[in-house]
This record gives structure tokens, sequence and C-alpha cells, in this order.
């Protein structure tokens, strides 16, 4: 009982790698990689990487240009939005994200710069954080200026990253004592 428990052992190890080995063959009879190699993995982070950043970039020139149309590209398609601002509360859905710049976009009395300093990407998520700059250079008679810090959250869906976050807060204000 032994002989045949070890010998049907034997041969269901035999037939599993001869599973494994034919089901990871290509018509030809070579033998493909059934997981992607380090470099292969390299490749394909660098790749996200870039385009997470790429679309980083579109949103906030999009922000820095008052360009409405191309930031509601920038929006997820699921309408999963969270904007935090400092003494406000949260504002929540593309919608009202959308609506929020359009009011503020109709100012142009103002220019904001945006500088990336650190991000994390993973494979459907990331987040960034940049150095922000916002100028109006007559406020009440004075000008005014708020360096700031933005947190920024991405989300990639079908291939295309979205931005699902923007939370802000101010470092130092023209106006702070």
């Amino acid at each position: 009982m032994y002989m045949m428990n070890l010998n049907r052992g034997i041969m269901l190890t035999i037939i599993s790698t001869m599973i494994i080995t034919f089901s990871a063959c290509k018509p030809e009879g070579k033998v493909v990689s059934v997981s992607p190699s380090a470099e292969e993995i390299k490749v394909k982070q660098k790749q996200n990487s870039k385009s997470f950043h790429t679309a980083l970039r579109k949103h906030t020139k999009a922000i820095s240009d008052r360009d409405l149309e191309t930031l509601k590209t920038m929006m997820s398609p699921d309408g999963l939005m969270h904007l935090i601002r400092p003494s406000t509360a949260v504002v929540y859905t593309t919608d009202n994200y959308i609506r929020y710049h359009e009011s503020w976009f109709q100012d142009p009395n103002w220019s904001i710069k945006f500088s990336i300093t650190d991000s994390e990407v993973g494979e459907e998520v990331g987040m960034a954080i940049t150095d922000v700059l916002y100028e109006v250079p007559d406020r009440n008679g004075k000008p005014y200026w708020n360096k700031m810090v933005i947190s920024f959250v991405l989300k990639k869906m079908d291939g295309n990253w979205y931005v699902i976050s923007d939370h802000s807060g101010s470092v130092k204000k023209s106006t702070d004592s």
C-alpha cells in the first residue's frame, strides 16, 4: 500500500511537471516565461511612473492655465474626488471639484506655480507632493502670496491616470505676522 501511494505521488509529480512544462511552451516548442523578469518589471514601473507624472503635469498645467476643459479630462470617470482646503469643508465629487475651479478661474488676478517635490507611484494608485506658489498682484491694495504644499492622489483606470484627491495646506503667507 505504501509503495502504491508513493508511486501515485511520483506519478502526480511527473504529470504536474509535464502540464506546467507543456503549458509554458509555444507551438514552436520554445518555453516562454510564465512570470515577468525583474527587468520587465522595472521597465513597466518606469513607464507607469512616467505616465503618472505626465498626467499630474497635465493637471497642474490645466490649473495654472485656467483650462477647465483639460481639467475635466483629468477627473475620475466614476466621480470620485476629494478637494481639501484649509478652513473649508471637504468638496466631494468631480462635479463639485469642477464647479469650485470654474468659479475660481473666473478671477484673472492670480497665478500659481507647481513644482513636484516627491512622489510614490504604484501599479494603480500614485501620490505626489508639490510645492506651490500662489500669487495675487493686488489684493486689497497689496501684493499677496501663499506658499503651499499640495498633495495629489491619482488612480489608474483603464490605462489612464485620474486625479481623485487634491489636498493643500499653507506653509507661509504674505499676511502672516
